[in-house]
């Protein structure tokens, strides 16, 4: 076996176990195990994970102190006294806003929350839960059924959206 076909080898054996590690990460280091290219250096730093979603959940409230995940709701009646949009993130390296916008049936913007300040401070967190809600139950939106729309924007940026029914209910 000559050294080509060893390091070709190597570099499959990497590529199954590191699976997210870079490719140039791999490159170097096979070079070098190869005694082939120049010393090995530092890989580039792979790009920090920030304020990813996790999840998006409908409900018709939140539970306890909002950490907790509510029973995600796609369907809605009348009658409901809001429809909560809650957001979980992780990890939170910095400070972020997120907003709410609500999209009647028609695709009119019904509704817009200000944004909200997440560490604010820019405190690193693990996790971060946020949530918005829609009045229902006595208001216009209660008279207005069919499929809604929530999109939740992140430092302005469309970060997830939900759609949901409601409908009105005697």
């Amino acid at each position: 076996m000559n050294g080509k076909e060893s390091l070709r080898g190597r570099f499959s054996r990497i590529v199954r176990i590191a699976g997210a590690v870079s490719l140039a990460a791999i490159a170097v280091a096979c070079a070098a195990r190869a005694g082939t290219g120049s010393p090995p250096t530092a890989a580039p730093a792979a790009p920090q994970r920030d304020f990813e979603v996790s999840a998006v959940i409908l409900a018709p409230d939140i539970l306890g102190d909002g950490s907790l995940a509510p029973k995600d709701r796609t369907r809605f009646g009348s009658r409901d006294p809001q429809v909560v949009c809650w957001l979980r993130a992780a990890p939170v390296t910095r400070a972020h806003t997120v907003s709410w916008k609500w999209y009647e049936p028609s695709g009119s913007l019904y509704a817009e929350s200000a944004p909200l300040a997440v560490s604010a401070s820019g405190a690193a967190r693990d996790w971060a839960a946020v949530w918005h809600s829609l009045a229902v139950s006595g208001e216009r939106a209660s008279a207005i059924p069919g499929d809604w729309q929530v999109v939740v924007l992140v430092d302005g940026a469309v970060a997830a959206q939900k759609a949901f029914n409601l409908q009105v209910q005697p």
